[in-house]
């Protein structure tokens, strides 16, 4: 199963984000959609979950080759997502892929190995990623019913949760208050997204 969601801004994907439940929309969708059985009884297995950009780009270049502008805007529209680290999976979304997609995010070798800098899992950790957002949800879903309703919003290293927030005049928070405080996330490596959700490194702490 492949997920799009279509986006009108600029979206990153980050493990690390995900790891800490502050980007779940992606994995949620794919959760939903892995749930049910294929039409041959089989489970259906995760193949990609993307943000695709919905934009009209302007591209500025000297070459006016068709064929240039739009190799141009196929770097433009290029998706940002998690693929499955199966080469017959990947082909099937970009059967003309050479090197890096110029469509998904990731790249393959000639011999058929995946670049290190690949956003791509094996099916045993994109399924443990599955697992782990749905123990997210089921704390998050257990907090709100217990009442739980701390003023704690996540601060990562760019930026915090009140920065683009609608309803700070209603939540107030103020570092001032003495149970006022950030959620510090530390940024993980996507080695370190994976051996903790795989069991096969220390756990991981924010």
């Amino acid at each position: 199963m492949k997920v799009l969601d279509y986006k009108s801004g600029v979206q990153p994907f980050s493990l690390s984000d995900v790891y800490h439940g502050l980007a779940l929309q992606l994995l949620i969708y794919m959760k939903a959609v892995t749930a049910g059985a294929s039409p041959d009884g089989n489970p259906w297995k995760p193949g990609g979950a993307f943000y695709f950009r919905i934009d009209d780009p302007m591209i500025q270049c000297d070459d006016k080759v068709v064929e240039e502008v739009e190799n141009r805007l196929l770097k433009e529209f290029r998706m940002k997502g998690l693929a499955l680290r199966d080469l017959q999976v990947v082909m099937a979304m970009d059967s003309q892929m050479e090197g890096n997609s110029e469509i998904l995010p990731l790249g393959v070798t000639t011999q058929g190995e995946f670049y290190r800098a690949s956003s791509a899992l094996s099916e045993e950790e994109f399924q443990a990623l599955i697992e782990h957002v749905d123990a997210l949800l089921r704390d998050i879903a257990t907090e709100i019913l217990d009442g739980g309703s701390r003023i704690e919003p996540a601060k990562t290293e760019k930026l915090t949760a009140c920065q683009y927030c609608r309803y700070r005049e209603i939540c107030q928070f103020d570092l001032l208050f003495p149970d006022n405080r950030y959620r510090e996330i530390r940024h993980l490596r996507d080695e370190e997204v994976i051996q903790a959700i795989t069991g096969t490194g220390r756990e991981v702490s924010e």
